[in-house]
């Protein structure tokens, strides 16, 4: 999809408005404003033009008050300018309203701008304005977020923002912007799933015919429609023949030139023909996809033959309907006006100086100048019909009238007009048309004269003509159209009732309301398509043009028209039809793109997969374009890499090429690409893109994994080494001591060896209660006692349990409570385990200064948290361990030589707990300084 937010129009304003931003905000300050506080924005930028006298043409055009007030109503997006300082905005255009679904009076987006956000984006702008206050100059921000309609819904907007003005100190003051409504691209991927569901479908129960050919062309199976198709022909089993001896006219160079390229794992489409006899041909979209085995070899080809035969028939006489349309259109001689009721100003084409003679150089022919010139008999007609498209009563109008020229002679014209913009419900602009139809008048009045030749002419032709008086309801038709039907005359009731009662039900009514338009000429021409009942029973394809003649007061008297046997072409533009649906659902749903372009990089075809892989909304958005445009390359490189590979080869692949979206996203691919020729044997590249990201992600995650698995064997040795030594080192410590408690006699000795014992015994027990903590909470399935705790005086308790060691290492402790009740909901257990390991560290790791803990809240997404920090001043935490220090069984320093003792449980245990209760802890240190702990609990 093309993105309105870049397109040269809004470029160029945009330029424009920051260019005079200023300016625009002065006279914003001085315009009276409504009760609402809104200016008039037509009256805005007509001051504006006034002021400004150095703008060039481009500019100018801009800054046509009418012009440019309808290009900033009509602009897809919000067009707006905001003051930073004042946090307001000084002007938007009208496109808020109809894109947020309020009037003016409901509405002021900077009142209530926090009420209409979608909660969950009020982060985006947490973000907006420190972003803002760093963009440089020429640079520009994008963001996306939701804002409510007022039908409760929500919309999507993404909104591209500029800096045009800064302050004295070099900071941005004053940005513009506009702001496009994206809902329908986020709600793309879910498109895009149903899509991906449609094509299973399709797949699995396609009709096309299929041959499953080994290496060497021999056909090893093929589908039933393959079997009805040419088996029945041929009588032969095809099980083992070639397919070019099964279907002799695909033994060509050509074949096997696309056989060869699906044996180097290429995915190859081409077009061929199989002569069925003499007088029958029939034309087929031939697809080869090499089939894969598990080491990636081709070990066959499979080959889907699509008949298209309707379709190139069809495509042949299309191209000469548009040539014929092409001439038609370039050969008309209509006059376009375009009438401003407010300046009664008219603008006309070049045509109307050829229609009426007038010079071209006379002032314009404005609403007077029509009066007067309308011929006496018709004026009265003409201007009760034009009052009602004056007075709203209708928007359309179709006059036939005579209209005097240059040099007094009166021309017959067809007038068709429509009002295109209103204002308070009333008709300011009007675009029409006049088209000279002296000729066609003429040769009405002529018509009964030359009936005879026309009816030769029509029998020559094989059409049907038919003569209805409205009037006197006296009908004609000519032995043609009796021959059309199948009846004799004396069988069928003529006029318009006969042949009704002998159309299908189905198109009945389409032609009765046809015909109903006509007369109150509401279409310009009687031409409808329709089946009717053949003599024979069957149903018929017909086609009617009529002409009819209307009188003064614009009523019809008579209509002449032909009938037309269309049943053959209309069958097979039917059945193309539904082929080319069939072809185009396919198509949309193959996951793979394919497209077709030129050496000098034009985008000759491409499917919808390519298109959805480039986030593009439809192919016409890029036809015909230069491949660069649609196709970026996330390496700048690539590009020309690529190209000259493909020229010295010949071919790309399996090339895995990032590439870059639209919308900015990356993704990998997978390309593949040939240089081919195409049916008119002009140089050509087809290729193939498929998406891998997920491929890419599976086989980086599996990479991971195994640096996990890695890893996590070095931590296997560590946890080895060290629960060795922390379960070692007391038990010999108890063991030495008691054989000397053996020896001595001395009682003052065997309190300070008990005194040792129990320390060891505690280091011990401390060691196999972090292990088996750390077991529980890996089988646990989440139960654990939630009470209410009031924070301060539980925490406190737990600081003074460290009062003595910290006295016995001459560091100071402090308590810092919160200034009110701080209440959570959690598990005496667990937060006394976490606030003993992180104080009992704090006071571990310091030897000089102090350990800190205090209380505070923290509001996060609305939500109140208590936050507990444990500070200290002792050795601190390299940069490199910090992101692993929750990690089971990791000390930053390890081994039998390691300065301080532990198991390395201690912290991860503190993380698992916090995260059980609903909360968050972090750690901050710098090595050799300080080290601080916070643990967020949410509040009661």
């Amino acid at each position: 999809m093309s993105n309105p937010l870049k397109t040269n129009l809004v470029d160029d304003l945009l330029s424009f408005l920051t260019s005079h931003s200023e300016l625009i905000h002065d006279l914003y300050e001085k315009i009276e404003k409504d009760s609402n506080g809104n200016i008039d924005q037509s009256e805005l930028l007509g001051k504006l033009i006034e002021q400004i006298s150095d703008v060039d043409e481009g500019e100018l055009s801009l800054l046509n008050p009418r012009i440019a007030y309808s290009i900033l109503k009509t602009i897809p997006g919000i067009v707006f300018m905001y003051d930073l300082e004042k946090k307001k905005s000084f002007y938007i255009n009208n496109q808020i309203n109809n894109i947020l679904g309020y009037s003016d009076s409901e509405l002021n987006i900077d009142e209530r701008f926090n009420e209409l956000i979608h909660p969950d984006d009020v982060e985006v702008f947490a973000r907006f304005f420190p972003r803002l206050l760093s963009l440089g100059e020429d640079e520009e921000m994008e963001y996306s977020y939701r804002v409510k309609h007022a039908n409760g819904s929500y919309v999507w907007l993404s909104v591209r923002e500029i800096v045009y003005s800064r302050d004295e100190n070099g900071l941005p003051s004053k940005t513009v912007g506009i702001a496009q409504d994206v809902t329908d691209q986020v709600s793309k991927k879910y498109r895009l799933r149903e899509s991906e569901i449609l094509q299973n479908d399709l797949l699995n129960n396609t009709s096309q015919k299929f041959f499953y050919l080994d290496k060497n062309g021999r056909i090893l199976t093929l589908n039933e429609k393959s079997k009805n198709e040419f088996v029945a022909a041929n009588k032969v089993d095809p099980i083992g023949k070639v397919l070019g001896e099964f279907l002799p006219d695909l033994q060509s160079e050509n074949f096997w030139h696309h056989f060869n390229r699906a044996l180097a794992s290429e995915l190859t489409v081409y077009e061929d023909f199989l002569d069925y006899g003499p007088n029958e041909r029939k034309y087929y979209r031939i697809s080869m996809n090499p089939a894969l085995d598990e080491e990636g070899s081709v070990r066959a080809v499979t080959v889907e033959l699509t008949e298209m035969t309707q379709e190139v028939h069809y495509r042949e006489r299309l191209k000469r309907s548009q040539e014929r349309l092409q001439f038609a259109l370039e050969s008309s001689r209509d006059a376009v006006w375009e009438w401003n009721l407010d300046s009664n100003e008219v603008f006309y084409t070049g045509f109307l100086v050829d229609i009426l003679g007038y010079d071209k150089q006379s002032e314009p022919f404005n609403r007077k100048d029509w009066l007067n010139h309308i011929h006496r008999e018709d004026k009265r007609r003409v201007f009760s019909e034009f009052e009602k498209l004056l007075k709203g009563q209708q928007d359309r109008y179709s006059h036939e009238y005579r209209l005097k020229g240059d040099d007094d002679s009166h021309r017959w014209i067809l007038d068709r007009g429509q009002v295109v913009e209103y204002r308070d419900s009333r008709p300011v602009r009007i675009i029409g048309t006049f088209t000279d139809i002296t000729e066609r008048i003429e040769q009405e009045q002529r018509l009964q004269k030359s009936e005879q030749r026309f009816q030769l002419a029509a029998k020559g032709m094989g059409v049907g003509i038919w003569d209805w008086n409205i009037k006197t309801e006296r009908y004609y038709w000519s032995p043609q159209l009796f021959e059309i039907l199948g009846y004799e005359p004396f069988e069928l009731k003529s006029g318009f009732e006969g042949i009704e009662g002998f159309m299908h039900p189905d198109d009945k009514p389409k032609v009765i309301a046809t015909l109903a338009r006509y007369f109150k000429k509401q279409i310009d021409e009687f031409s409808v398509e329709y089946r009717v009942k053949h003599n024979n029973g069957d149903y018929i394809w017909v086609r009617s043009n009529g002409q009819a003649v209307f009188n003064n007061k614009g009523e019809p008297k008579r209509m002449v028209g032909s009938l037309e046997n269309i049943h053959d072409g209309k069958v097979a533009q039917i059945e193309l039809s539904k082929r080319q649906q069939l072809l185009n659902n396919i198509n949309q749903n193959i996951n793979e793109g394919i497209y077709r372009s030129t050496p000098d990089q034009k985008l000759l075809y491409c499917n919808d997969a390519f298109l959805r892989l480039f986030g593009v909304e439809n192919l016409s958005e890029v036809e015909k374009q230069d491949f660069s445009t649609i196709v970026f390359y996330a390496d700048g490189n690539d590009r020309e890499t690529l190209r000259n590979e493909l020229e010295q080869k010949g071919y790309l692949n399996n090339c895995e090429i990032k590439y870059q979206r639209r919308d900015g996203s990356t993704f990998w691919a997978l390309l593949n690409c040939s240089v081919g020729t195409d049916e008119e044997g002009n140089m050509v590249y087809n290729g193939a893109i498929r998406d891998i990201t997920e491929m890419k992600g599976i086989r980086k995650e599996l990479i991971e994994a195994k640096e996990r698995a890695e890893e996590m064997n070095k931590l296997k040795s560590s946890f080895l080494a060290n629960m060795s030594h922390e379960v070692r080192t007391p038990i010999n410590g108890i063991l030495g001591l008691t054989e000397i408690i053996e020896e001595t006699d001395d009682l003052s000795q065997l309190k300070e060896y008990s005194e040792m014992i129990r320390e060891s015994g505690t280091r011990l027990l401390n060691t196999i209660n972090s292990i088996l903590h750390l077991s529980q909470m890996e089988a646990s399935s989440g139960n654990f006692d939630l009470n209410e705790i009031e924070l301060n005086n539980f925490v406190k308790s737990n600081v003074n349990l460290f009062t003595m060691p910290a006295q016995k290492k001459n560091i100071k402790l402090t308590f810092e409570p919160h200034n009110k009740d701080a209440k959570v909901l959690g598990d005496e257990s667990m937060i006394d385990q976490i606030l003993n390991n992180l104080i009992g560290n704090a006071i571990k790791f310091t030897d000089d200064g102090e350990v800190k803990v205090s209380i505070s809240e923290k509001t996060r997404r609305k939500k109140l948290f208590y936050q507990i920090a444990v500070s200290d001043t002792g050795i601190g935490v390299s940069e490199d361990f910090l992101p692993r220090i929750f990690n089971e069984f990791e000390q930053e320093s390890s081994g039998y030589a390691r300065k301080f003792q532990g198991s390395g449980l201690g912290l991860a245990i503190c993380k698992k707990y916090t995260e059980l209760l609903g909360g968050t802890i972090k750690a901050e240190s710098k090595k050799g300084e300080w080290t601080r702990f916070i643990v967020q609990l949410p509040a009661k």
